[in-house]
């Protein structure tokens, strides 16, 4: 019965991040819009890449067609994994907003990662249809031609990536236990992790030794590594090995989340909230 009370306040929160994400539908939107010109730019930068090489040649171990596929779809799969909450947490923390959730039933943790998942169910929805549009484009286009598993492959590398990206960012918004001011401690880390997971342009850019440490980092799972599932750059105990990697990530961060939250919950509860 204890467990069945659980699940619905669970499930209650979900329902709450629905309801957030379609009263501010608007802001996902306007993001999509304001992604078009970054989009732009790249997609004559890489064509200008590619007409200076000869027909039919690659360039980072991508075919025109899989280069501008990518810069498509890595554009709206880094509005997906979007954090967000970061301000929100931050302002719980310095105005007592966490009082409540010392004598809820439900924790602050769970409270967050439900209704962050609620909210994004829209946004995954919504974008589902613009990237299936962008392939059906695409394909009238420059013939790009994806396989129908690869796109299942792609949804569950992109839940896992959006998990991942909740606790990395989770981690870095504890910061705010310790420090008055933090969004520049906020600013800093998107633009650098929107560059290391391959938000703008794909990984493979970088030095072979560069690459090679950034393959071990979890940052490059949240974008890089689902877009290029879905061109079909993995297959078999590759793919394996890099939902394994996800997964390892997502433990290790949900770890060092509970273990941060926790010091900083005792810090907030010894000087009165």
């Amino acid at each position: 019965m204890r467990r069945l009370r659980s699940y619905r306040k669970y499930i209650h929160t979900f329902q709450l991040g629905i309801q957030s994400a379609v009263e501010y539908r608007a802001n996902f939107v306007l993001g999509i819009v304001g992604s078009v010109f970054s989009i732009t730019i790249l997609t004559y930068l890489w064509t200008a890449i590619f007409n200076s090489q000869s027909p039919g040649s690659t360039v980072f171990g991508y075919t025109y067609r899989e280069m501008i596929t990518y810069t498509l779809i890595a554009a709206v799969t880094a509005r997906i994994i979007q954090a967000g909450f970061e301000y929100d947490v931050a302002e719980d923390i310095k105005e007592g907003g966490l009082n409540k959730f010392i004598i809820r039933p439900i924790g602050y943790l769970p409270y967050k990662i439900y209704s962050f998942l609620g909210s994004k169910l829209i946004y995954i929805v919504v974008s589902f249809i613009l990237i299936f549009i962008i392939l059906f484009m695409l394909n009238r286009l420059i013939q790009v031609e994806i396989r129908p598993v690869n796109i299942g492959y792609f949804l569950i590398t992109l839940l896992l990536a959006l998990v991942l990206n909740f606790f990395i960012f989770f981690c870095i918004t504890t910061i705010a236990f310790w420090l008055e001011n933090v969004s520049y401690i906020f600013e800093a880390p998107k633009i650098l992790l929107v560059i290391l997971s391959g938000g703008i342009f794909p990984l493979d850019v970088f030095s072979d030794t560069i690459l090679s440490f950034l393959n071990y980092l979890p940052f490059k799972y949240t974008v890089n590594y689902p877009v290029d599932v879905l061109i079909g750059k993995y297959q078999g105990m590759e793919l394996v090995r890099g939902v394994g990697i996800q997964v390892f990530w997502i433990v290790a961060f949900a770890l060092i989340s509970k273990l941060l939250w926790g010091i900083g919950i005792k810090k907030y509860i010894a000087i009165g909230g």
